[in-house]
């Protein structure tokens, strides 16, 4: 057994997950190397102290937080709390009527331009898309009309 092999295994010594015979190899090579043997006395206190302040009792977390809220209201002034409480509210109320007008503000904007555009204009957008405005003559229809007649798929 090398430092590695000690160093990956370790958690598994110390839980006695290993084989009699890889358990046989890490106690010798713990006998035999006094980093690793540190290594395990640390790692080993280390395990062990996690080990025994899991099994306290902690409180759920329902009670918890209403027990901190609880400390807090006491530490805070009336006054203190009843300015709190109107400034939320009055911040919550601003909040909710600039999202209310912006909403009203897009609705008319997507209400104004949808179903207005002609066909002819919705090909004449494209077509400046397209960059095939360059000449009078030429329209994104037309060169679509073109492209099907000489037998190529538009790009």
């Amino acid at each position: 057994m090398n430092c590695r092999g000690f160093e990956e295994k370790i958690l598994n010594y110390i839980d006695g997950e290993l084989t009699a015979e890889e358990m046989l190899a890490m106690h010798e090579h713990q006998a035999s190397c006094s980093q690793c043997a540190t290594l395990f006395e640390q790692v080993n206190a280390t395990y062990n102290a996690l080990n025994d302040n899991l099994d306290t009792d902690l409180p759920d977390a329902e009670s918890f937080t209403d027990e901190v809220l609880e400390r807090y209201e006491k530490s805070q002034s009336p006054a203190l709390q009843t300015f709190m409480r109107k400034a939320i509210a009055v911040a919550a109320s601003v909040i909710l009527m600039a999202g209310m007008a912006a909403g009203i503000i897009a609705g008319t904007s997507i209400a104004n331009t949808s179903g207005t555009m002609e066909e002819s204009e919705y090909f004449s957008a494209l077509a400046s898309d397209f960059h095939l405005n360059t000449d009078e003559n030429v329209t994104f229809e037309s060169y679509l009309m073109e492209q099907e007649e000489n037998g190529k798929q538009p790009k």
